[in-house]
């Protein structure tokens, strides 16, 4: 009878554990923060919009990795008017128009934890000046 109960354990912490770490990656992406949300809770925010995603400077551990930049995948196309938050993807709120966003380098990614192809830190080259930018994935 011991041996049954200890199966039905082992089977019971199995199943808690694969509960607990089954949470889907998509739950978090599925309400991205808005601008709205970013610049209500810090007024100074570097933010602009690439892919429905918000994306954020000046975050600490992101701006701790030396990254390199790969293949460009876009540019701001408009500058943000203080006080409107019904951004489109291009738009940014302190970042120059014509200001190239790139993706980081695959291996450089790689090197630093980051999944590739997920794009969830960009690069973006304002006038010289290269700043690393994070996607705000929970609202």
């Amino acid at each position: 009878m011991d041996k049954k109960k200890l199966v039905y354990f082992v089977f019971f912490c199995f199943f808690i554990i694969l509960v607990g770490c089954s949470q889907d990656y998509e739950e978090n992406t599925e309400n991205p923060m808005t601008a709205e949300e970013i610049l209500t809770k810090e007024p100074d925010a570097d933010i602009f919009m690439f892919n429905e995603f918000i994306y954020q400077a000046n975050i600490d551990w992101v701006d701790e990795m030396t990254l390199i930049s790969g293949e460009k995948i876009g540019e701001i196309t408009e500058q943000a008017v203080d006080g409107h938050y019904n951004y489109t993807n291009g738009m940014a709120n302190k970042l120059s128009v014509g200001a190239t966003i790139y993706e980081v380098e695959e291996d450089n990614a790689n090197e630093n934890g980051i999944n590739e192809g997920t794009n969830f830190i960009l690069i973006v080259n304002d006038n010289g000046e290269e700043k690393y930018y994070l996607a705000s994935t929970e609202g």
